[in-house]
């Protein structure tokens, strides 16, 4: 473990001051903490040509995908974003790692990877 990253088997990591958690952001849905069964992901900031196999391609290593569900470009921004499904919440908390780390290419801003938010909770848009 290195300063900054959370420990998700077995306590809390710590932080040096000042630090910004995003993988811990990552985990925190609209209104609370992750309950454990949390499987589906939001992937946010990828670039417009991304595709599903390119996704699938970026998340397999963490686990068993379910379903993977690519949104169209918005017209905003110039990005995309998708939702993945995991077979198991160990495995989309482990992808959770990528979030503010991972570029889907060496030009482009890292992707954002949180869970998704629930139903109920979902965050406004801004």
């Amino acid at each position: 473990m290195y300063w900054g990253q959370p420990n998700y088997f077995g306590g809390g990591g710590m932080m040096m001051p000042g630090a910004s958690n995003a993988a811990a952001a990552a985990t925190s849905g609209a209104l609370g903490q992750v309950t454990g069964e949390e499987v589906k992901l939001f992937v946010g900031g990828l670039p417009t040509e991304a595709s599903e196999l390119d996704i699938r391609a970026m998340m397999a290593p963490y686990g068993n995908i379910l379903d993977i569900h690519v949104m169209k470009p918005s017209n905003y921004t110039n990005q995309r974003c998708a939702f993945v499904t995991f077979e198991h919440h160990v495995s989309a908390l482990a992808a959770t790692k990528m979030n503010g780390v991972h570029r889907l290419n060496a030009q482009d801003r890292p992707i954002v990877v949180r869970f998704a938010d629930t139903q109920g909770n979902k965050r406004p848009r801004t």
